[in-house]
C-alpha cells in the first residue's frame, strides 16, 4: 500500500507540474526569447507596434527597460521579503511590516504557531492572502493556493525581468489594521530619485480591483486618470506625515531610473510594501493619452546596463539575495 500511495502522490504532483508547464510555458510562449516576445506582447496589448529605437511613451520606455536595463538590485527590491533588508540598510530604520515566519515549502508552515489574524504572501507574487479567523479558515485550501503561487512565474506572461530570478518563498506578516476597514495604498512614482506623481488606491476588497486617484508631489490632483481604474468620488485627505513619505520614497529610489515605491500609512506609522519596476506590466495607459508622452519624458533612459558603473556595494546585494 505504501508503494501504491507513493506512486499516486507522484502522479498527482506530476500532473500539477505539467499543468503549470502548459499554462505558463507553452500557452504564454515561455520558450521565446524576450527580444522576440516583448514586441509581440506589446502589440497584442496596446494595439500598436513597440518602438524600441526611439521610445517616447512611458509604456514604450518601460518595455525598453525590461530588455536593456537588468540591474541585480531590481531582483532584490521586487522580492517582497528580501526588500526589507534594503529598506533598513538605506534608511537605518525599520519601515517594514513585522514578519511572523518564512518558509521554502508549503508543508513547512506551522499554522499553530501563527496568531488568529495574519497575512500570507509569496515573495514573487502580488496578491496577499488575508487570514482573519484562523480557526474558521480552510487551511488546506490555503495550502493549495500557496502551492500554485510558488509554481507560477510572474515573469513569463509579461517578461517583467525583475521577477525572473527571485528565490521563491512563503512568509507571514502581521495584519495591518483589522482586515475589514479599508487601508489606503500609497504608490509613489519615482524617476531617478525624484517623486513626480503618486496615486492612492482605494475602494478595494481584494487588493487588485479598486479606484485610483492621482496627485502630484505636492498632493495636488493630477489632470489624468488610468484607463482601467476609475477615480474615487470620496475625498482623500493628505496624511499628516506625507512629506516623510515623499522623502522616504526619494531616499529609496536614488540611482534608479524608474521605480514605484508602495507604502501604507497606519495611524501615522509608515510601512514600505513593494517596489515595482513595470507597473501594470509596463502597459501604463492614461486618459487623456497625451500624458503617456508627458510621463514618458520624465524617464530618462540610462545606458544599457549602466548600473555596472554605479558606485555601490554589489557584494551586499548578492548576499541579501541568498537569505
Amino acid at each position: 500500500m505504501g508503494l501504491w500511495k507513493g506512486l499516486r502522490t507522484g502522479l498527482k504532483f506530476g500532473r500539477l507540474h505539467f499543468k503549470f508547464f502548459k499554462k505558463y510555458y507553452i500557452k504564454k510562449k515561455g520558450y521565446m526569447p524576450d527580444s522576440k516576445y516583448i514586441p509581440i506582447y506589446y502589440k497584442e496589448k496596446m494595439g500598436k507596434d513597440l518602438d524600441l529605437n526611439n521610445p517616447k511613451t512611458i509604456a514604450e520606455k518601460l518595455h525598453w527597460m525590461k530588455l536593456y536595463y537588468r540591474d541585480p538590485l531590481f531582483v532584490l527590491l521586487a522580492d517582497k521579503y528580501r526588500n526589507k533588508f534594503y529598506v533598513e540598510k538605506v534608511t537605518g530604520k525599520d519601515y517594514s511590516v513585522p514578519v511572523l515566519g518564512k518558509w521554502k515549502r508549503v508543508g513547512q508552515i506551522d499554522f499553530d504557531a501563527l496568531p488568529d489574524k495574519f497575512v500570507l504572501k509569496t515573495n514573487h507574487d502580488d496578491i496577499p492572502i488575508l487570514i482573519l479567523d484562523k480557526k474558521n479558515t480552510d487551511l488546506q485550501k490555503i495550502k493549495e493556493i500557496l502551492f500554485e503561487k510558488l509554481h507560477t512565474s510572474k515573469y513569463v506572461s509579461g517578461r517583467e525581468w525583475s521577477y525572473k530570478n527571485i528565490k521563491r518563498c512563503i512568509f507571514a506578516e502581521e495584519l495591518l489594521g483589522d482586515g475589514v476597514h479599508e487601508l489606503l495604498d500609497y504608490k509613489f512614482f519615482c524617476f531617478n530619485g525624484e517623486v513626480k506623481y503618486i496615486y492612492i488606491f482605494s475602494d478595494s476588497i481584494d487588493g487588485k480591483h479598486g479606484k485610483m486617484n492621482f496627485f502630484d508631489k505636492d498632493f495636488n490632483p493630477m489632470p489624468f486618470k488610468h484607463n482601467k481604474y476609475p477615480p474615487s468620488d470620496k475625498e482623500i485627505p493628505k496624511p499628516d506625515n506625507y512629506e516623510e513619505m515623499v522623502s522616504l520614497a526619494e531616499q529609496l529610489s536614488q540611482n534608479i531610473p524608474f521605480v514605484r515605491v508602495d507604502m501604507f500609512n497606519v495611524e501615522g506609522k509608515i510601512y514600505v510594501g513593494e517596489f515595482t519596476f513595470y507597473p501594470s506590466n509596463g502597459l501604463l495607459s492614461y486618459d487623456p493619452p497625451e500624458y503617456e508622452d508627458i510621463i514618458g519624458s520624465w524617464l530618462t533612459l540610462p545606458k544599457k546596463n549602466g548600473w555596472k558603473q554605479l558606485n555601490r556595494d554589489n557584494r551586499w546585494i548578492k548576499k541579501a539575495l541568498r537569505f
